[in-house]
């Protein structure tokens, strides 16, 4: 694989959040541009939660993780 054909691992921006809201109707998770727009403003300012987005050479996004934590009843922190 050259150096081009690389995968970009980053930290997502608000103007990925069409392929971002893309991506989560075609995994079944239709929501609307605006509402996507404000979770992923919310989250990039969350210190308890973490996104990354895989982006393709000359390309959009093409995946994300995300990571939080979390607190239950049964487990606590």
């Amino acid at each position: 694989m050259q150096m081009s054909d690389a995968i970009l691992i980053r930290s997502p921006k608000l103007s990925d959040v069409n392929a971002i809201g893309k991506l989560a109707d075609a995994l079944g998770y239709p929501t609307s541009i605006e509402e996507m727009q404000h979770r992923l403003h919310h989250l990039i300012a969350h210190p308890e939660h973490v996104i990354y987005v895989a982006q393709l050479p000359e390309a959009s996004v093409a995946g994300w993780i995300q990571v939080g934590i979390s607190e239950t009843l049964v487990a606590g922190r």
